[in-house]
Parts: structure tokens; C-alpha cells; sequence
């Protein structure tokens, strides 16, 4: 019996805060961290302020000067999460005590408590510095948790030309997305039992959505049902929803879009999502179970 398979798998994929701490240094960042738990819920339309407090400790005998900024790469301040290979994003600004916006050392002309968290330490002691993250308003994605993190800079100084790098330090955070839409199928596994040239298959669709969204569609063996005991044997198929055909699904692959105005129509919407056997079927292949997955991601916005 050979068989076809379409499931939904969820794959999450994670940041890890990396740390680099340098001890030996006059003036360095020695901590940095979050009070607010994570993670924080996130709303689109009012999101969450996480606190945080960044440690930074004088080993010298001496009062010194320092600021921090953080790092130039966007991807530096972007939380993650990647659903059947479907990315999505969202943007932090970083903050400090006074809601100034953190910037980088190549977007500042003069070092300021406006742009940097800029200050001194007296002798041998360390000292706590408020901050503060925020990510951008009206991001709806998917449901699911972002991870991701952003880096402090730290240097010895007062100015841009006299700023000497002490150490960088990483912070994690991860802010959590409530699902707001969702497709769900008549069939969740299609079985060709013994396949004929030309074959179809379907199972229905139906949704319950209260955002706008996309929703992908990829194949995991590229449109080739397969057996792993065979790697050289395939069997190749078709795909259409509702009615259209959808080429090649190698890759994400949008097949529905649902604008804000269609939504008060998905209770009675149900399109069929149909699998279609190529015409030809290499019959010398060897009798066993031939399978692929397809993937399927809501994503709102």
C-alpha cells in the first residue's frame, strides 16, 4: 500500500545569548539582564516595556568614565521565530533610564545620555544601570514565542574619539504571540492505496481567523512522494487549492490570502486542497510505501 501523508509540523527555532566577559579590564559590563518576566506577552497595539539592568563594574582604584550603545547589526535586535520554515520577526528598541533610544557607535556623531547610557563608576565597586526594551507596534505574525537578543557595547570614555572597547554582552528576550488564526483539514492523511496514473486526492479546508493572514504551503520532498530505503526512486505529483495550481512547493509557498473584508466569509469558506499523481508513475520501482509531508503556516498580519 503506498501512501501520502500531510501533516503539520512545527519547528521552532532558537537564539542563545552568547557572552563575552573580559575580568582583567579597567571599566566593563559584568552583567546584564531583565526583570521583567520573560516572556512577555506581546500586543500589537500597546506593546509590553520589558525592564532591565545592565551591571557595570570599575576595577581600578580610580573613579571611570564609560557609555554603552549597542550593536550596529539589525539582526541584533530582532526576535525570531521560524514555523515550517516560514520566518517572521519582530524589532526591539532599546531604551535607557530616561526612554532615550540606545543607538549604535556608527550612528552617533557625539556621545550623549540621549543616545548611549553614559556615566562613571567610582573605585573597585560596580553599579546598576536602568534600561528598557520595547518591540514594534502592529505586528501580528505567529502564534508562537520569539527569541531573540541584542548586544551592549561597552567603552572606556567619554567621546567617540577617546572611546576605548571594553567588552560586549549579550541579553535575551523572547515575547510570546497569542494565535489568531488557524486552518484546520477534513483529512490529514491521504491514502492512494494502489496508485494509478493521473490520480486525485483532497481534503477540505476550513479556517477561523480574526486577522488578515497568508497562509503557506511547502512540500518537504519538493512535490516527489519518496522512500527512504530508495533514495533514487520517486513519484512525482501536482498540487492545486481551489482550483489553482500551485507549481512547484520546494519552498514556502503562499496559496491563500484572506483580507480583513473576507473575514465574516470563512464560516462558510472550505476550499479543497488537492494532490493530483503524475502520469508517469516509474512502475519498476519497488513495492513499498512512497511519502512526502506538506507543511502548512498561518501567518496573520
Amino acid at each position: 500500500m503506498k501512501k501520502f501523508a500531510v501533516y503539520v509540523i512545527l519547528v521552532l527555532s532558537f537564539l542563545s545569548a552568547a557572552v563575552f566577559r573580559v575580568s582583567a579590564l579597567d571599566i566593563y559590563i559584568d552583567n546584564a539582564y531583565f526583570t521583567t518576566a520573560l516572556p512577555a506577552t506581546y500586543n500589537p497595539t500597546n506593546p509590553p516595556t520589558l525592564s532591565g539592568k545592565v551591571s557595570v563594574r570599575n576595577t581600578t582604584t580610580s573613579t571611570k568614565y564609560f557609555f554603552i550603545t549597542v550593536q550596529e547589526a539589525l539582526d541584533q535586535r530582532l526576535a525570531f521565530l521560524t514555523v515550517n520554515n516560514v520566518l517572521d520577526t519582530l524589532l526591539v528598541n532599546v531604551r535607557n533610564s530616561t526612554g532615550y533610544n540606545i543607538l549604535p557607535i556608527e550612528s552617533i556623531t557625539t556621545v550623549t545620555t540621549s543616545n548611549t547610557i553614559k556615566s562613571s563608576v567610582g573605585k573597585n565597586r560596580a553599579k546598576e544601570f536602568s534600561f528598557s526594551a520595547r518591540a514594534s507596534y502592529y505586528d501580528y505574525g505567529m502564534g508562537g514565542t520569539y527569541q531573540g537578543s541584542f548586544t551592549f557595547v561597552c567603552y572606556l570614555g567619554t567621546t567617540k574619539a577617546n572611546g576605548v572597547l571594553m567588552n560586549t554582552w549579550s541579553v535575551p528576550f523572547s515575547y510570546t504571540l497569542p494565535i489568531r488564526a488557524e486552518a484546520n483539514l477534513s483529512d490529514g492523511l491521504l491514502d492512494f492505496d494502489i496508485l494509478e496514473d493521473g490520480e486525485t486526492l483532497s481534503t477540505t479546508m476550513t479556517f477561523t481567523a480574526t486577522r488578515a493572514f497568508d497562509m503557506y504551503v511547502q512540500s518537504t520532498n519538493g512535490n516527489k512522494m519518496t522512500n527512504p530505503l530508495y533514495p533514487e526512486a520517486y513519484i512525482s505529483y501536482s498540487a492545486t487549492f481551489d482550483g489553482t495550481p500551485l507549481g512547484s512547493l520546494a519552498s514556502p509557498t503562499v496559496c491563500l490570502t484572506i483580507e480583513s473584508w473576507e473575514l465574516s466569509g470563512l464560516p462558510s469558506y472550505a476550499p479543497d486542497f488537492e494532490i493530483t499523481i503524475s502520469e508517469d508513475i516509474p512502475w519498476e520501482a519497488d513495492p513499498v510505501v512512497y511519502s512526502d509531508t506538506l507543511m502548512f503556516t498561518v501567518v496573520t498580519r
